[in-house]
C-alpha cells in the first residue's frame, strides 16, 4: 500500500490556479460598471466621501471624463445638468429661452449670445424643463426671465469639449422651454 502525503496533493501552483479561477468566476458572475477605466460595483460609493461630496465628485467625473461626440450626447448632457431655478418656480416664471453658442475650432463653447447671429447656425432640438409650482401661484410667461436665461447660459457653458467636426467654428442654437405645472 502506497502512502500519499496530503501536503503534496495540493501544490502551490495548483492552489494559485484554483484561486485565479475563483476570482475569474466571481468577476463574471458579479455585475460591475466601468467608469474611466475603474471598475465599480453598482450603487456602492467607494470614494469614502460624504454623500454630497461623492455626488459632486461623480458629476465632475461625468462632465470631464469624455468629449461629446454627437448632437444626441450634447442634448443628453444638457438634460442631465439643467434645473428649473427655484426662484423662477416661486415667482411663477415660465417661457421659451433661445440662446446661441459660438463654438471655437477645438469644439468648446467660446461665448453664449442672446441675440440671433447674422450668420447661419445649427439648430439643436428644443429641450423641455418642467417645474412644479405650488397651487394658486400666479404665472408669467416671458422670453426675458433672468433666472431662466442664467440657468440656460450656465448649462451651455458647462458643455465639455464636443468632438464633432461639423460644429467646429460654428454657432449652435439652443432652445429651452421652461414649463410650470
Amino acid at each position: 500500500m502506497r502512502h500519499v502525503n496530503s501536503t503534496r496533493y495540493f501544490s502551490i501552483p495548483a492552489t494559485r490556479i484554483a484561486v485565479a479561477l475563483t476570482i475569474i468566476m466571481l468577476a463574471a458572475i458579479l455585475p460591475a460598471k466601468t467608469i474611466s477605466g475603474q471598475v465599480l460595483q453598482p450603487d456602492k460609493d467607494r470614494s469614502g466621501l460624504p454623500a454630497v461630496a461623492a455626488e459632486s465628485f461623480k458629476n465632475d467625473m461625468e462632465n470631464n471624463a469624455d468629449d461629446l461626440c454627437s448632437i444626441n450626447a450634447i442634448k443628453r448632457h444638457l438634460s442631465r445638468n439643467i434645473r428649473y431655478p427655484q426662484a423662477a418656480v416661486e415667482a411663477g416664471h415660465y417661457g421659451t429661452i433661445e440662446l446661441y453658442a459660438r463654438m471655437n475650432n477645438e469644439g468648446r463653447v467660446n461665448e453664449v449670445l442672446e441675440l440671433q447671429p447674422v450668420r447661419d447656425y445649427i439648430d439643436v432640438d428644443e429641450l423641455v424643463i418642467v417645474g412644479y409650482a405650488p397651487d394658486g401661484i400666479e404665472t408669467t410667461e416671458s422670453t426675458r426671465h433672468s433666472e431662466l436665461i442664467d440657468e440656460s447660459r450656465r448649462v451651455i457653458m458647462s458643455l465639455p469639449r464636443c468632438d464633432i467636426q461639423e460644429i467646429f467654428g460654428q454657432t449652435l442654437k439652443f432652445t429651452f422651454k421652461f414649463v410650470l405645472q
